[in-house]
Order: C-alpha cells, then structure tokens, then sequence
C-alpha cells in the first residue's frame, strides 16, 4: 500500500512505527491481523507527484505522435500543447526540488 498526498509528509510521525494509532488500527483487524501484518505500506513523501505523472503523460503522448482532435486552433495544435504542457511540468519539479535544497 502506498500512502500519497500532501497530508502524508505532515503526518509522518502520526503513521510510521508499530506502535502509532495509525499502525494498529491498520493491523487490528480480527481474523484478518495476520494478513494485514504481511502487507507492507510505504509513505510516498513527495508532494508534487500530480506535476511529475503530468509531465510523464505527455511526454508519452508526444512520444506516441499525439494528434490534434480538431484542426489547429490559433496556431496551436496537440504537440505543442503537449510539449508546452510537459516544460511547465519539468520546471514545476525542478523548482519544487530547489526550495526543498534551501
């Protein structure tokens, strides 16, 4: 199980060890316990996850020959949305990763 989100790096000493109310909540579970204490969880701490899979779509898009729907509209067409879209997102993760170095 991953744990993802913004509230997942505020929270993280509410969620992480054995014995926070998170933990035994996730593993009491009756007859099931035992199940659950086999299934690990994994805190996903980056905030900017939604910037970075956006990024990734379109550069597959783009890498697929993404097409225009409808015929150019002002001179634009799906590529260069496409690629205008993936730059935004590229240099969202560089400067979210540059205020987290400061």
């Amino acid at each position: 199980i991953f744990l993802t989100g913004g509230l997942t790096p505020k929270n993280i000493k509410y969620i992480s060890g054995a014995e926070t109310p998170f933990m035994k909540a996730y593993v009491d579970r009756g007859r099931l316990s035992n199940l659950m204490k086999k299934i690990p969880i994994y805190a996903v701490l980056p905030e900017d996850l939604g910037i970075r899979g956006a990024y990734v779509y379109a550069l597959k898009e783009l890498r697929n020959g993404a097409v225009a729907i409808e015929p150019k509209v002002s001179g634009l067409n799906a590529q260069t949305l496409l690629l205008a879209g993936a730059v935004c997102a590229f240099a969202g993760v560089l400067l979210s990763r540059l205020n987290k170095i400061k």
